[in-house]
């Protein structure tokens, strides 16, 4: 019996290896023409290796503002199904968030034996411990609870905005890198009996625009000052992306790792004159929908047709989807990745994995 036992732990361990590692990095506010593989006019070389080596998600649409996009991705639903229709304000002003009640990706994969961590940006509500990222399925968290926060002093209207795990850190360095040394921590002290599931939300490029100053003085050859600005915030997120992917390189774990690289909705190019006298630093964005119509905010394309990758070397590589793909489809088919086949009728999104692997087109689905 003991020996039985022993056995059914060892088989339960060696299907939780076998399962691949899930990392999703998502960037805010960056448009379809903030990156050089579509044309944009600042570099952005490893997100286009990126899109080179997987397969460039053409057809990728998220919602038109950042909270109901990140609600979207995490419980399959649709933006009216899941109830998350704006940003969420400072917890000050609002005592809301995301629906606890909603089953969330990290609570799927922890039954399915991953162990869960987040780095980077939650907005999906921090005024009660209901709302925490530790209690939505996420053993570990690191960053920011609210919006856009300064990238240096970690504030958000004028409050300090940095934590791990719920508990507030004081801590120097510029956000991008801090989340993206977050990221490479953990995959390099990855659990080695587990697959990881890595959640990396970049606050960049969200206002307030801020970058290093060696970053900066690169680009003197701009002369507009808020779009060198612009640049340099965005070359700093290329850069920290790039040492993620080598990171899951280097630890020789990239054949068995799922990487998906999106944006949570449009750039901040076109903006309704009420919204820039609320908030006057949403001026400093320089974003560029390479002339898509709207920007953020808006239901055109400019606002919700967004850079989107997914690699998977082996399966799915060097190749261009033009597959109709949705924030809400990415729980279904990362599911499906995975072999977890329990509530399989509760979502609004489509499993489109076999499709993705096919690189076959099927219809959308109206909701």
């Amino acid at each position: 019996m003991h020996y039985l036992l022993i056995f059914f732990l060892f088989s339960l361990n060696l299907m939780a290896v076998d399962k691949p590692n899930v990392v999703i990095i998502l960037t805010d506010d960056l448009g379809w023409g903030d990156v050089s593989y579509h044309g944009g006019h600042i570099p952005t070389p490893n997100i286009d290796q990126l899109a080179e080596d997987g397969m460039e998600l053409n057809r990728f649409y998220s919602n038109p503002v950042c909270s109901p996009t990140r609600a979207s991705l995490l419980t399959g639903l649709h933006i009216f199904n899941h109830g998350v229709v704006r940003p969420f304000m400072n917890p000050a002003a609002e005592q809301t968030g995301m629906p606890p009640e909603l089953k969330i990706m990290p609570q799927y994969f922890k039954e399915a034996g991953y162990q869960t961590a987040l780095s980077g940006k939650w907005h999906l509500g921090s005024a009660k411990e209901e709302f925490w990222p530790s209690n939505r399925g996420f053993e570990t968290s690191y960053g920011h609870m609210t919006g856009g926060i300064g990238y240096f002093d970690h504030t958000a209207a004028g409050r300090l905005d940095w934590h791990r795990n719920e508990s507030t850190l004081r801590e120097e360095g510029y956000s991008t890198v801090l989340i993206a040394n977050e990221a490479i921590n953990l995959i390099k002290n990855k659990d080695q009996s587990r697959p990881l599931f890595l959640y990396v939300a970049f606050n960049a490029p969200h206002t307030p625009i801020e970058a290093e100053n060696n970053v900066i003085n690169e680009l003197l050859n701009i002369k507009n000052e808020k779009e060198r600005k612009y640049a340099a915030n965005i070359i700093s997120l290329d850069r920290e992306i790039g040492k993620i992917i080598n990171i899951i390189e280097s630890e020789g774990i990239l054949e068995e790792t799922i990487i998906i690289f999106f944006s949570d909705n449009g750039p901040v190019f076109d903006i309704d004159p009420i919204a820039a006298t609320i908030a006057p630093d949403i001026l400093d964005s320089k974003g560029n929908t390479l002339g898509l119509k709207g920007s953020k905010g808006s239901a055109y394309e400019g606002g919700i047709r967004v850079p989107g990758i997914i690699y998977y070397k082996g399966v799915l590589e060097k190749s261009i989807s033009n597959q109709f793909f949705f924030s809400d489809d990415i729980l279904p088919t990362l599911l499906t990745a995975v072999g977890y086949d329990k509530d399989r009728n509760f979502y609004t999104g489509v499993d489109r994995w076999e499709s993705l692997k096919s690189n076959n087109i099927e219809d959308p689905i109206n909701v």
